[in-house]
This record gives C-alpha cells, structure tokens and sequence, in this order.
C-alpha cells in the first residue's frame, strides 16, 4: 500500500466492517433472541444426557478474544466450524459447569472442582472431557437452530482444547460477543459460554437489528385501509322477508299457477331484513316510481348483539 492510499484511509477513519466500535449489542435485539433460542435448543438437546437441566441466558456483551482467554484460563473450549460462513465458534466449559453436568449424568458431587484448602482445581479428567465434546456436538446443532431464520449456518463440532494463550481463533485481539449462560440441574449449577466472532456477525447485522417484538405491534396505515376497503366491499346477499308460515308436505304438493296465499299478518307491513340467517333490521314495505322499497325503520333488538359482531368482524 502506498503512502498517499495509507493517507486517504487515515482520512476516512477505521473500516466500518472490521471498527469494533462501529458493533454494539444493544442496537442487534435479534442477537438476544438467537442466544435464548439457543439456550432452549441445548437444553432439549442434552435432555438424554441431563433431563432436568435447564439453560438460562444472563447477559451477552462484546469483548476480544485476548480478554476472553485471559478470563477463563484452563477451561475446556468446544471450537465449532461453519463451511458455508467460513467462520468458527466456540463453546467454553469451566469447572462448576463440567462438575454440575457430572452431577446431573453420574450423580456426582456438587463444587468438587477445587481442594478444600482453595488450591487450584484438579485436572480435567478424560471421562469429563468426554462429557463436554459430547456438549459442543449438541451446542453446535443447538446453534444452527437458533440461526436458522438468520443465515444457514450449519455448524459441527471440529476439536476440543484448553484454553491458554495460544490464538485458538485468530488473531487475539479479535472482536467477539459473547453469551453467558446459566446451567443448573438437580442442585448444581455452572457456567457455560458461547462465542461468536463479530466478524460472522457483522453481514447479519441487517437482520439482527430487528426486533420482532416491536414489528409485530406495527400496523401498516396501507394494509389496514386495505383490508377495510375490501371487507367493506364484500358482497353478502340480503333478504327482505314479509311473513314465515308453515304448510304440510301435502298443502305444498298441491301448490299450482294462480293460487293465491293468504297472509296472516295483521297489516303492519313490516319487513324483516336479513342475512346469512341472521335478523338485521325491521322495514317498512313503500313504493316509489311504481317500484316496491323498503325502508330501513329499526334494527331487530335481540338480534343487536350479534350485528355488532358482525359488522366488528
């Protein structure tokens, strides 16, 4: 790179797509989401190994790959592969969590980690080990779930290490969020992470930035005037009736052209209204322009209720 094309980038300030103060949680609710889909995911997932576990999301936030290793010195790292994305994650187990799973698979004893005279925890065995690659299989399926509605991320379990200074992901000063959860099962409990490189994230920063909450109180102005006009113009027939009798099978067998019917009515004239076998309105039976009409006069009193319904649906 040339002098004057360093220049010009120093001008502009730092890159937007790799400038971590240019990522924020807070400003990516769907990042929330994807976590608690998560947790919900490897629970269900670890219920064969662990049935009354449960995983509980306590905060996510944004730290550097140094800072994290520097924090959980010695805990076992799940590191998770996605092809399609090109990008790694990672799961971090410590103690509390690896003896609370213990707990819950074998019935084992709660804190059993460190001495009890506060010396440094005892080695990982090859048993606990175990326990947690079978954890980062099923957090890696847990994942991909909790993408799903974001990218196709299809991750799978790639190795198991011990955290330490080594750039297990990079370069160490890479920007990552991070997801802190609450394992707790039978008494015992612990801490399990995930971790995912802003660098994956930062293409999904669209999608991220929704929240689906607040969308789904949003009405669009244009659909529901829409909605409304085409709910007003549905046609729906209408039936003006003027007196109901009853006539044997026989009295109708024996209806020809010409006989005339006698209506009971008193002579009000009124006309009942109505539609789809609901009673609307009483009207009264006029004539204009040598045309019979009918003129609305009240609507049908025990029949309010449900015209109310109707016209409200």
């Amino acid at each position: 790179m040339t002098l004057e094309r360093q220049a010009t980038v120093s001008r502009r300030g730092p890159d937007p797509l790799i400038d971590p103060s240019n990522f924020t949680v807070e400003r990516l609710p769907g990042l929330a989401i994807v976590f608690e889909q998560f947790a919900e995911a490897l629970a269900e997932n670890l219920a064969p190994l662990a049935p009354s576990a449960s995983f509980s999301m306590e905060k996510i936030r944004s730290a550097t790959l140094f800072s994290v290793l520097e924090e959980n010195q010695g805990d076992l790292a799940g590191v998770l592969h996605c092809r399609d994305l090109d990008a790694r994650a990672l799961t971090i187990a410590n103690r509390g969590f690896v003896d609370a799973l213990a707990h819950s698979a074998f019935g084992g004893k709660e804190n059993g980690g460190a001495a009890a005279n506060g010396s440094a925890p005892r080695p990982f065995t090859r048993i606990e080990m175990q326990l947690v690659e079978w954890v980062a299989r099923a957090a890696a399926s847990a994942l991909a779930r909790s993408l799903a509605g974001v990218a196709d991320a299809p991750f799978s379990f790639e190795r198991l290490e011990t955290l330490d200074n080594t750039p297990i992901l990079g370069r160490r000063d890479a920007p990552v969020v991070i997801a802190h959860l609450l394992f707790e099962t039978l008494g015992a409990s612990g801490r399990f992470i995930a971790l995912l490189p802003q660098a994956m994230l930062l293409p999904l920063r669209q999608k991220l930035s929704r929240d689906p909450a607040a969308e789904a109180t949003v009405v669009d102005p244009r659909w529901a005037r829409q909605m409304e006009a085409g709910v007003s113009s549905t046609r729906i027939p209408v039936n003006g009736v003027l007196e109901e009798f009853e006539m044997t099978l026989g009295e109708v067998a024996d209806l020809s052209v010409g006989r005339v019917l006698a209506l009971r009515d008193s002579g009000s004239g009124r006309v009942r209204l109505e539609s789809g076998g609901h009673n609307l309105f009483w009207c009264k039976l006029a004539q204009v322009d040598g045309r019979y009409t009918l003129e609305v006069a009240e609507p049908i009193e025990q029949e309010k209720g449900l015209l109310e319904q109707m016209m409200t649906n």
